[in-house]
């Protein structure tokens, strides 16, 4: 009997994301759990066991839950899979389909969409292709939306980003708008000795021996984020692409730039650069740490390749003379 439960797990799996909160789709997690358990309970289902995965979007299958119990499916320790409806296992259509229609039955696996009609074990149902087609089209719909609500955000020169660039914070007044912080100092300093000729690896090996917590441990001393070994064991290990981003950045003249990177469609998690004609770039939007001229003059610059294994300490004509 005990060899038998371990095979025969009844899989209950919710998952809600923003886009679904957005949409005005806000069925809870709570609220999932609570209607499985009562179809589960009803239909005589046992040896249930919930998988939730909360925060991830139906267009992305690299869920931590939904993996977990796809490994049980692939070891043959699942019998039945219940979701609430279709959009729950996913919003794309290709993706959905080929678990309800290849994988699941492959491995036989029972599936049953509640509120949808869809039970595998009653034969093909033949809407539930359309309505994947159509949980896909809601998700495409929901990003377009969120992405014109943050275009309209940047056009009036607000600050979108997860966490503020290295030498602000956000006004605590408003928390779309940046202010500088205490190590508005270091940007400042980073933009002197670039200006100086100083190459982008010798000022991260002078902020290194000054003790300056780099921008990852910054984050991570003030939200807890970035906890890698590499940035807990070298707080002020500072390198010169880290550098490179710093002078390249509008925000530290002022400016507000957004769309910098994106995705190739809502589908797509991968981070792309785009061209700078689809920048939104808004100018004076709060106090910068550095004057135009000096920022330009560096971006001339660091344009230069630099230098290898002979290092200058200064070099006034780098990028000025060839």
């Amino acid at each position: 009997m005990k060899e038998k439960q371990l095979q025969d797990i009844t899989a209950l799996y919710g998952r809600l994301s923003r886009d679904d909160e957005v949409g005005g789709e806000s069925m809870s997690i709570q609220s999932q759990r609570a209607i499985l358990g009562q179809y589960a309970k009803e239909h005589g289902f046992t040896n249930c066991r919930f998988f939730m995965d909360d925060g991830y979007s139906g267009t992305n299958f690299d869920r931590p839950a939904f993996t977990e119990m796809m490994e049980l499916v692939e070891q043959r320790r699942v019998r039945t899979i219940i979701v609430k409806d279709l959009s729950r296992l996913g919003r794309n259509y290709l993706e959905v389909g080929r678990y309800t229609e290849v994988i699941f039955p492959e491995n036989k696996v029972r599936f049953i969409a509640i509120t949808d009609g869809v039970d595998s074990a009653a034969g093909d149902n033949e809407f539930a292709p359309f309505k994947n087609i159509i949980n896909e089209w809601y998700a495409k719909d929901i990003s377009r939306k969120v992405k014109s609500a943050f275009k309209a955000k940047a056009l009036r020169g607000e600050y979108t980003g997860a966490y503020p660039p290295y030498g602000y914070d956000r006004d605590p007044n408003d928390r779309h708008k940046l202010v500088p912080n205490q190590y508005a100092w270091v940007v400042k300093e980073i933009f002197q000795m670039a200006l100086a000729g100083k190459s982008c690896s010798i000022i991260a090996k002078k902020l290194g021996e000054k003790q300056v917590l780099r921008p990852q441990a910054y984050l991570h001393e003030k939200f807890g984020t970035f906890a890698s070994d590499i940035v807990l064991t070298y707080p002020y290990a500072w390198d010169h692409s880290t550098v490179r981003a710093i002078l390249m950045n509008q925000v530290y003249i002022g400016n507000m730039v957004h769309f910098r990177t994106g995705t190739q469609n809502f589908k797509s998690k991968k981070m792309i650069w785009k061209p700078e004609e689809d920048w939104v770039v808004v100018e004076d939007t709060h106090e910068a740490l550095v004057d135009a001229e000096t920022f330009w003059t560096v971006q001339e610059r660091i344009k230069v390749k630099q230098p290898g294994k002979k290092r200058s300490e200064n070099n006034i004509f780098r990028g000025i003379m060839f």
